[in-house]
């Protein structure tokens, strides 16, 4: 059996003697330069990690996101309406309605962001949703402005306010990691 007597130096730190080597290129490290991963001691160059690609959010995905959550937004804003229509039916249904109304609008405005952009995770897309359940809200408003058999005020009071904003936070909820 023979020992090799060589003395190797760092590629990185020409000054420092080492027989440490990357596990995946076997260039000589030293432990200043050498980056522990889970399978063990690689050189800065082979360590890099990137980006998981469910962070990656590119533009087309967040085209597909917009032009989802719009759709979505513009028909739950209408159906919304005609949810309001039957809740004025009832005797202070509305109340409690709008609330759980604008929940269904904001799950169904964020599900469709979140499928738009492919599953994707990103804070551009958690604001997406929510300007879109707040685009949802003001095309119910208008609806309900444009037809005069309606309350044009239901969602101009406080209920109203508190069921938008309960809207919009489901809507970024749905795109949380």
């Amino acid at each position: 059996m023979t020992y090799e007597a060589d003395t190797n130096y760092c590629l990185r730190h020409p000054s420092i003697q080492t027989n440490l080597r990357c596990g995946r290129c076997s260039a000589l490290i030293c432990p200043r330069c050498m980056v522990q991963s889970p399978v063990g001691a690689r050189c800065p160059l082979c360590a890099r990690i990137g980006r998981s690609p469910m962070l990656d959010v590119s533009a087309p995905d967040l085209g597909r996101a917009v032009g989802a959550g719009l759709l979505a937004a513009l028909v739950m804003g209408a159906l919304f309406v005609a949810y309001l229509a039957l809740l004025f039916t009832i005797p202070f249904g509305y109340i409690i309605g709008i609330v759980l109304g604008q929940v269904g609008v904001g799950y169904v405005v964020g599900e469709a962001v979140r499928r738009g952009g492919r599953y994707k995770v990103d804070k551009k897309l958690r604001y997406i949703a929510g300007v879109l359940a707040f685009v949802a809200y003001i095309t119910s408003v208008a609806i309900l402005l444009s037809v005069p058999q309606l309350n044009p005020g239901a969602l101009s009071n406080i209920f109203g306010l508190v069921g938008m904003a309960v809207s919009v936070y489901v809507a970024m909820g749905r795109l949380r990691p």
